[in-house]
């Protein structure tokens, strides 16, 4: 039997259709693991044994704490909550769609603090232990280009996290904010694009394509997850390249906000002037 399967039984996750969400997915029934994940469609999840499939837009908060409210009150012993569905918009800032706007919002920071709320209560009054995992990004240390929106909603997300994580200290519940970088997934494919233009955006949008195609498999990501599950502890997690996971948050922690610029001109292929 898995070790995780010992320290976590029932699992709340948004997002198992495919990418990293599904990478999880299946690392957490290959645990042995119960989920109940969540999708749009949930026809397009997979039949599987210990999956139960729940149809959720995170675009709807009302419908998002009804359906939490009532799962909770079917299944009142879930003890993993993993924040992960999501989807991003590559726009300028002059040109951002306001629905798109309100849509970030709510998908990448609304809802999951909402669900996280919901069950975070639940947990603490039943006196459970149990563990928070939100897969904000790494854009919330080095804000991507043109994806503005995204990058300050994940930001929120990772300080809600690290907020949540000092709350709950003492409860025996622990706050995981997972930052991935590039992975091999069609994160890409599902961005809402408008174009400018410009160049530069242009030319970024291609970087953008190459980094992902070079990028790790969504199983590294899930690998990376199961042994931070294992140690049961809150606290920063970031994945992806060595670059990515290593050098970058080493930069973030010790560079001087010019250099962090300079570094990520250079990594975007942007002009420094």
């Amino acid at each position: 039997m898995s070790r995780l399967s010992q320290r976590y039984k029932k699992v709340f996750l948004t997002g198992g259709r495919s990418g990293l969400g599904r990478a999880f997915l299946d690392m957490l029934l290959d645990s042995g693991l119960e989920v109940w994940a969540t999708s749009r469609n949930p026809a397009d999840l997979p039949n599987l044994p210990k999956l139960h499939p729940l149809a959720l837009d995170l675009r709807d908060p009302e419908g998002v704490q009804n359906t939490v409210a009532s799962l909770i009150q079917e299944v009142p012993d879930i003890d993993l909550v993993i924040n992960n569905a999501g989807y991003g918009v590559f726009s300028p800032v002059e040109a951002l769609p306001k629905e798109h706007i309100q849509g970030q919002l709510q998908v990448l920071l609304e809802s999951p603090m909402l669900i996280s709320q919901a069950f975070y209560k639940q947990m603490i009054t039943r006196g459970a232990q149990g563990c928070f995992v939100h897969v904000s990004s790494l854009a919330a240390q080095f804000p991507i280009p043109w994806m503005s929106l995204y990058n300050a909603s994940k930001a929120g997300l990772a300080t809600f996290s690290r907020s949540l994580a000092l709350e709950a200290k003492g409860h025996g519940i622990a706050v995981i904010d997972f930052q991935p970088g590039d992975f091999q997934t069609d994160f890409n494919e599902a961005m809402l694009r408008f174009d400018s233009g410009d160049t530069r955006a242009t030319d970024l949008w291609a970087t953008l394509e190459d980094n992902l195609s070079q990028g790790p498999r969504p199983a590294y990501a899930a690998k990376v997850l199961k042994k931070a599950l294992l140690k049961q502890r809150s606290g920063l997690i970031c994945a992806g390249s060595p670059f990515q996971a290593k050098i970058a948050p080493f930069l973030a922690r010790f560079a001087s906000n010019q250099l962090l610029d300079r570094c990520l001109r250079w990594y975007f292929n942007l002009p420094n002037k």
